[in-house]
């Protein structure tokens, strides 16, 4: 059984979300743990996946509709867990009375088709660069391209 629970950077939640995100941004890709945790997470609404062995799986939304800092555990990857956070991050942007929601995808970083985007949402990369901003309306699905 999975859940997927929208919450906030609290005592209680903190911890799962910090575990998480050292894990796979400090331990697996070297990201340095002050520029993963910018002094912007209790301002964000999160999100976190658990499953019956715990929380394996935490994104963020910043007040603009930015969502980021997605990250699952290894042993989850590829069950669609990521496509989970962002949806349900998403659903809250609604919820909030968003216009829509961005981010930005790094595809040295996994997640690069992984957000069960339609097909014709998938990102295409500009060839300089590892970044592709995407933004998703919230009261669809549609995915539009910013900048290329």
């Amino acid at each position: 059984m999975n859940t997927t629970l929208i919450v906030t950077f609290n005592a209680q939640f903190a911890p799962r979300i910090t575990a998480i995100r050292r894990a796979v941004f400090t331990g697996e890709q070297g990201i340095d743990t002050a520029k993963d945790f910018d002094g912007q997470d209790p301002r964000a609404v999160h999100a976190l996946v658990m499953v019956a062995d715990g929380y394996v799986g935490t994104g963020r939304m910043l007040a603009d509709g930015h969502i980021g800092r997605l990250a699952v555990l290894a042993p989850h990857r590829g069950k669609g867990l990521g496509a989970r956070l962002v949806r349900a991050l998403g659903e809250e942007a609604r919820r909030k009375g968003l216009a829509f929601t961005w981010a930005r995808k790094n595809r040295h970083r996994g997640f690069t088709n992984a957000w069960d985007l339609p097909p014709a949402a998938k990102p295409t990369w500009r060839s300089a660069s590892p970044t592709c901003l995407w933004s998703g309306y919230c009261n669809s699905t549609h995915v539009r391209h910013l900048g290329s």
